[in-house]
C-alpha cells in the first residue's frame, strides 16, 4: 500500500501541512488555498520501480513552482496527469490549458509552472524520470501543458492501464517492475505522439510518417554494429539524401538519433536489477556498440556519469 497523506490529520494548520506534503511529493512550491476552513486533501503515493503513481483528491488550490524552487534540482522528472474529476488549469513554457475530466496533461517538474485546481479535483499522476522519458521521446518539452484526450483510442487504453496499475501495484512482483516501467513509458510516448499536432516535421504528413517508419527501422536494427544511413534508407525505400533531410527537419542527425537510442537501451538494461550481473561491455555490444571506449565516453557525456557509476548508485539505492 502506498503512503497516505490526509489534510485532516493537521486540522490546526491545513495550509502548512498540505504545502509540505506537496513539497515532499513533487518538490517545493508556493501554495495558495482558496478556503482553508473547508479545504480537504488526500494523497496516496505508490512507488513502482523508477516510476511513482500518485493519487490526489483535493479542494481548490493553486501551486506555483518558480526558478527559486528549482535552482537546486539535481534529477529531472516529468509528471503525466490524468484528470478523473473536476477542472484543472496548467501553465508552463508559455502554454496554458484547462483540463476537464477524461484528459491527460504532461508537465516538467524542473521548469517553472502553475497548477490551479479550479474546483475539487481527483487526479492520477505518473511521475517519470527524465532520462527514461527521453529514451522514448526526443524532446519531452514539446508535449508539456497540452491537453490529451483520455476518453477513446490510445488515450482510453492508457488511462485504463494506469487505473488498473494503481489498483494492483502492490501485487506485482518486484522483479517485474523494471520491464513494466519501460512498457509504460512506451505507452506514454505513443499517447503523446499520436495526439500531439506539433510533432517533428508536422508541416508534412508524409515526412512525419516516414520519420516514424525510419525511427522504427532503427529501433529494430540497433544490434547491428554496421547500421548506417544507407541500410536505413534502403529498408525505408527512400534515398540516403532524403533520409538525412527527414531527420534534419526533426532536429537531429541520423547518427545522433542512432547513438541516442543505443545509449537509452544501455541505460535501461543497466537499471534493470535482473541484468545487474551482466558485464557492462556485453550490454553495450548487444545494442550495436563495437568500441568500449566509444560507448564509455558517449554514455558519460549523455548521462553525466559512467555506466559503472550508474550501476553502483542504483545498487546502493536498492540496498538502502
Amino acid at each position: 500500500m502506498g503512503a497516505l497523506y490526509v489534510s485532516s490529520a493537521a486540522a490546526a494548520d491545513k495550509h502548512h501541512f498540505w504545502e509540505r506534503t506537496i513539497d515532499e511529493t513533487f518538490g517545493s512550491v508556493d501554495m495558495k488555498i482558496a478556503d482553508e476552513t473547508s479545504f480537504f486533501g488526500e494523497i496516496r503515493r505508490s512507488p513502482f520501480g523508477t516510476l511513482e503513481l500518485v493519487e490526489i483528491a483535493c479542494a481548490s488550490e493553486m501551486a506555483t513552482r518558480t526558478r527559486r524552487h528549482i535552482a537546486h534540482d539535481r534529477v529531472e522528472s516529468f509528471v503525466l496527469v490524468l484528470l478523473r474529476s473536476g477542472r484543472l488549469q496548467v501553465a508552463q513554457r508559455d502554454r496554458e490549458c484547462v483540463l476537464t475530466p477524461g484528459a491527460f496533461v504532461l508537465f516538467d517538474l524542473n521548469t517553472p509552472y502553475t497548477f490551479r485546481h479550479l474546483e475539487p479535483t481527483d487526479v492520477l499522476d505518473l511521475t517519470i524520470p527524465g532520462a527514461l522519458l527521453r529514451s522514448r521521446l526526443h524532446d519531452p518539452h514539446q508535449f508539456v501543458a497540452r491537453a490529451y484526450a483520455a476518453e477513446a483510442g490510445v488515450g482510453r487504453v492508457t488511462a485504463d492501464f494506469l487505473a488498473s496499475l494503481a489498483r494492483e501495484v502492490d501485487h506485482i512482483p518486484e522483479m517485474a517492475t523494471h520491464s513494466y516501467c519501460c512498457r509504460i513509458v512506451d505507452l506514454v510516448g505513443v499517447l503523446l505522439e499520436t495526439e500531439d499536432k506539433d510533432l517533428p516535421i508536422a508541416n508534412s504528413a508524409v515526412r512525419s510518417a516516414l520519420y516514424k517508419r525510419c525511427a522504427a527501422i532503427i529501433d529494430n536494427h540497433l544490434a547491428d554494429p554496421a547500421l548506417d544511413p544507407a541500410k536505413i534508407a534502403a529498408a525505408a525505400g527512400i534515398s540516403v539524401r532524403y533520409l538525412h533531410r527527414i531527420f534534419q527537419d526533426a532536429g537531429a542527425t541520423v547518427g545522433s538519433y542512432v547513438l541516442r537510442r543505443r545509449l537509452a537501451l544501455c541505460h535501461r538494461d543497466l537499471s534493470d536489477p535482473v541484468k545487474r550481473n551482466l558485464p557492462i561491455n556485453a550490454i553495450a555490444f548487444r545494442v550495436g556498440f563495437h568500441s568500449p571506449s566509444h560507448f564509455a565516453n558517449s554514455f558519460k557525456r549523455r548521462y553525466g556519469m559512467s555506466a559503472n557509476e550508474l550501476r553502483h548508485a542504483l545498487a546502493n539505492r536498492d540496498s538502502a
